[in-house]
């Protein structure tokens, strides 16, 4: 009798064991029947059997299977209920006495495609022991791989500690392809390293940066421990979006993943996953653990997955967790919720990347697509439920359109200018029509425009996609224009206002023309019209254009800080292969900026006078490489329009200058990227001059501000002689200023001269 109630038991734990595979396998490949999210019993049965940590209370398949809205609502109902749990675990942290080190830290969220993943079978389910990780959204994940190449990879995964289990490098590469993969591990020789065909190998520890913390015996190695921050700008990879962070470092982690947490929480370092194991010291401490997951906390990372590491650590002394960021998890839960509830769009809040292309089923909505699909109210918050309904206010524009048709300077102004666009259409919920930059570098509408758009420039991801206002803060012109064409834009109001100040006078924006302070607030406050479309002209940031649009539409954006804009990652890696193919390898090199576009120069005592600034660098730095960043060109019709004119007739002096400074190895970027310039936009030549001054060791500029200015003597004689002073100097030092990789390098806001009566001049150091 006991043996046949045994076997019962077996089979029935079988089939149940089976049906919630059959069920989770659904979810990761779309097969789903409608029938079973509709079911919610049945879902909630098996789910009550598995999950009830994670589930309850509010349940996810409660929440997708009672709203009926959008995709992006039921994401917005999931990211709520993962929030109420989150904020349930941290009022009991303040008095938890940590008798139980980990069992506070339950998984809080769920990855609907999350899987064990790691094994070295071909076989990709064939993940057990102590290796495999817990990794959501692998198919996902491996479409936007295949829509990278190997010179411009879309996919970056970190492994940190190997001991040569390299099963999970091995997993990737065959089922993830195309992702480029690091592995780090101080106590192997690069010799003795066996998995070179499926990853890059270093001989780095994660620690603080020269420290040995952390570390147990297995990884007191001879190897170097580098902080996550110098790691990842040692290997180029500052732009870029680490896709999975894999860490068992044996002990390493309490001391190296809150400073990682904080710089992600910061905006610095983007991180989609971290698989981590967890182990408790020899003398617990609850206060180490906390400070671990609080700071995980503020950088957006949820607990997705936790599990005891019974193969090794006494059988309770290690733990793995699994971290997933908020925009990733809505993402890869997106790419699966979507087709399952039949939703007829698969809406851009679930996409890494608008310009993704892949042959799956998961598709980012393009101007092609969306011409061929019902455009309905369901984009924005308050016209989702439709036009008239009683839910959405009566009393307000329903959106609100910033187009800005001009920008009225370069791209050391407009970059600034436009962050702080972006931060007050977060703040106010609106949305912005994305700007081109034109061939001379100039930010404007993009109608009729063969310039590059801005997202093409910097890293804006997160702006393109939707968050909880469900229409992005950017969005692509094209995809602009089709929305007019919807019934969002039936009644609609626009409004055309001058960004400079009241009594400047100029071509495009006459004194007759509205200025922003010359409309109320009570802009807002509208009967008739479901849209409000303001479109900018001469946008200045010196006139405090995006301050007063600010109190135009009455909001307080004081003592606010916008998010820092980085560069394309496509475009860091075009500097860095430049730099490469130069034998700059070591990312110890200089860059001297020289604007000549000033009104009577001597283009020869000016060049000589960058030769001198060269010597001076060289006395405290040794002989090393230096690119000149310079208006000027051999061939005239590649020069800045300013400096043609400041030349007047004297190209042959040009050329003397450029061969003076080649003569003293100098290396100009537009000839070390001839032939390899993907776009015609002369413009491009400023980004990656911005790009080459951040990367650089010690770089000299000469700069017109109070804190980073050139006004120190002779040295600031020199600088007016030869250079038309604007914003570039000033904020190519001002990023280098605030980021920790320059902490000990050298900036100068004139050029360093001595000798010849200069005196020298150096901001930071």
């Amino acid at each position: 009798m006991k043996e046949a109630k045994t076997a019962l038991f077996c089979l029935v734990a079988f089939f149940a064991v089976k049906q919630f595979i059959v069920l989770r396998k659904g979810m990761q490949d779309g097969s789903l029947p409608v029938g079973l999210l509709e079911n919610n019993q049945a879902v909630n049965r098996i789910h009550s059997t598995f999950d009830d940590a994670v589930l309850a209370p509010d349940s996810e398949m409660d929440v997708i299977s009672t709203t009926s809205k959008s995709c992006a609502e039921i994401l917005d109902k999931l990211d709520d209920t993962y929030n109420q749990r989150r904020k349930s675990r941290q009022s009991k942290e303040k008095g938890w006495t940590g008798l139980r080190l980990f069992d506070l830290f339950e998984p809080e969220a769920t990855c609907f495609s999350e899987e064990r993943f790691g094994s070295d079978s071909a076989k990709r389910f064939d993940a057990f022991g102590d290796g495999p990780k817990f990794v959501c959204g692998v198919d996902y994940l491996a479409a936007k791989a295949k829509a990278g190449s190997i010179d411009d990879p879309n996919c970056l995964i970190y492994s940190v500690g190997s001991n040569n289990d390299i099963r999970f490098e091995k997993a990737v590469h065959t089922h993830i392809k195309g992702c480029e993969v690091h592995t780090f591990d101080p106590t192997i020789e690069e010799d003795a390293f066996i998995g070179g065909d499926y990853t890059t190998f270093h001989m780095w520890g994660l620690g603080t940066d020269g420290g040995k913390e952390g570390q147990s015996m297995r990884f007191k190695g001879a190897g170097i421990r580098k902080s996550f921050e110098t790691l990842i700008n040692d290997l180029g990879h500052e732009n870029r979006t680490i896709d999975i962070l894999k860490i068992d470092c044996q002990g390493c982690e309490y001391a190296a993943m809150p400073p990682l947490f904080g710089l992600i929480a910061s905006g610095r370092i983007r991180v989609n996953q971290v698989l981590i194991e967890l182990h408790a010291t020899s003398t617990p401490s609850s206060t180490r653990l906390y400070d671990f997951f609080m700071a995980a906390d503020r950088a957006k990372l949820r607990i997705t997955h936790k599990e005891r590491n019974h193969w090794g650590c006494a059988g309770h002394k290690c733990v793995e967790y699994a971290l997933t960021s908020e925009s990733f998890l809505r993402e890869a839960n997106g790419a699966i919720l979507c087709p399952a509830i039949g939703d007829p769009k698969i809406e851009t809040a679930v996409m890494a990347d608008r310009d993704f292309k892949s042959d799956t089923a998961i598709m980012p909505r393009s101007a092609a697509n969306d011409a061929e699909l019902p455009l309905t109210d369901t984009h924005s918050p308050q016209l989702r439920q439709g036009p008239g309904n009683k839910q959405a206010p009566s009393q307000e524009y329903k959106w609100i359109w910033i187009n800005v048709k001009t920008f009225a300077e370069g791209i050391a102004g407009w970059r600034t200018t436009f962050m702080e666009l972006l931060h007050l259409a977060r703040l106010a919920n609106c949305t912005i029509v994305e700007p081109c930059m034109s061939d001379d570098g100039r930010l404007g509408s993009c109608l009729n425009s063969n310039g590059i758009p801005v997202s093409k420039i910097f890293d804006l991801s997160d702006a393109l996609h939707p968050s909880n206002q469900h229409l992005p803060v950017l969005m692509p012109y094209n995809e602009y224009i089709i929305h007019q064409n919807s019934t969002a834009f039936l009644t609609k109001t626009e409004f055309t206002l001058c960004m400079t100040i009241l009594n400047r006078d100029t071509a495009r924006c006459p004194s007759s023309k509205l200025r922003p302070l010359q409309i109320k607030p009570e802009i807002r406050q509208n009967t008739s019209s479901s849209t409000l479309i303001l479109h900018l002209e001469d946008l200045w940031r010196h006139e405090g254009s995006v301050g007063n649009l600010a109190k135009m539409l009455g909001v307080n954006n004081e003592g606010s800080v916008p998010n820092e804009l980085l560069f394309h990652p496509s475009h860091v890696r075009t500097v860095e292969k430049i730099l490469r193919r130069s034998n700059i390898t070591d990312g110890i090199f200089s860059v001297i900026h020289w604007r000549a576009e000033k009104k009577g120069m001597d283009v020869i005592e000016c060049a000589n006078a960058v030769i001198n600034a060269k010597n001076q660098i060289e006395q405290d730095k040794g002989s090393h490489p230096f690119i000149i960043l310079t208006s000027l060109n051999k061939n005239a019709s590649m020069m800045w329009s300013g400096s043609k004119k400041q030349i007047n007739g004297k190209h042959s002096h040009v050329i003397q200058a450029l061969d003076m400074l080649r003569d003293q190895n100098f290396l100009k970027l537009d000839e070390l990227m001839l032939g390899r310039m993907r776009t015609k936009n002369v413009g491009m030549l400023a980004i990656y001059d911005l790009i080459l001054a951040l990367k650089s060791k010690s770089f000299a500029s000469c700069a017109r501000d109070e804190e980073y200015g050139c006004n120190i003597g002779d040295a600031e004689q020199v600088c007016e002689r030869c250079n038309h002073i604007g914003k570039f100097g000033s904020l190519a030092i001002s990023l280098r200023k605030r980021s920790l990789m320059h902490a000990n390098d050298s900036s100068w806001g004139c050029w360093p001269q001595l000798g010849r009566g200069h005196e020298r001049f150096q901001t930071n150091r």
